[in-house]
């Protein structure tokens, strides 16, 4: 019988591993050491290292702190300007040099793994959407949708230059020119 807190240390070691070196730089055997696990409880949990990483994205997607969008008294420039910054904060927090979990695997994974791929295109679009009803409640914002994507790809993009850079600076550019143009 498989045992729950074995699958959350090959998550979590995952999660690590895959965030700091990459998914195609980790191997199995570099999870079940930074789990600290048999090799054989990776196989009683997932069927492959791709099943994992499904996982890691399912769970990093979930792990988007989306309630500050969802603050009923709070204006909207206020809830997204607090949403977008706790995300950078995050990022920043682990070290931009890790980048964004989604995006890593957007830009290593896109042309391997139809799954993760797939997954990852998901994540962005709820996240997406998830900003797009609060971008409807600005004024001025003849399509909140295609705003809501500009901000996902933005900041993604912020992310990758943060991260080849190894400076916070894209990020903070990202979101000063955002909220002066685009969400004014």
């Amino acid at each position: 019988m498989a045992q729950a807190n074995l699958k959350e240390q090959l998550v979590d070691a995952a999660t690590d591993l895959f965030h700091r070196q990459g998914y195609n730089a980790t191997s199995v055997d570099d999870i079940v050491r930074g789990a600290h696990v048999p090799k054989g409880s990776f196989y009683n949990h997932f069927e492959s290292k791709e099943a994992l990483g499904l996982e890691v994205v399912r769970r990093y997607a979930a792990s988007t702190p989306l309630d500050l969008l969802a603050e009923p008294d709070v204006p909207a420039l206020d809830r997204l300007r607090a949403h977008l910054e706790r995300m950078v904060e995050r990022t920043v927090g682990w070290g931009v040099g890790r980048g964004c979990v989604l995006g890593n695997f957007a830009t290593e994974l896109a042309s391997q793994s139809p799954v993760i791929t797939a997954a990852v295109r998901d994540s962005f679009a709820a996240w997406a959407d998830a900003l797009a009803p609060v971008i409807a409640e600005l004024p001025g914002q003849h399509d909140p949708q295609a705003v809501a994507d500009y901000i996902v790809n933005g900041l993604e993009g912020a992310y990758a230059r943060a991260k080849v850079i190894g400076d916070r600076r894209p990020l903070d550019q990202f979101l000063a020119v955002t909220f002066a143009t685009v969400l004014r």
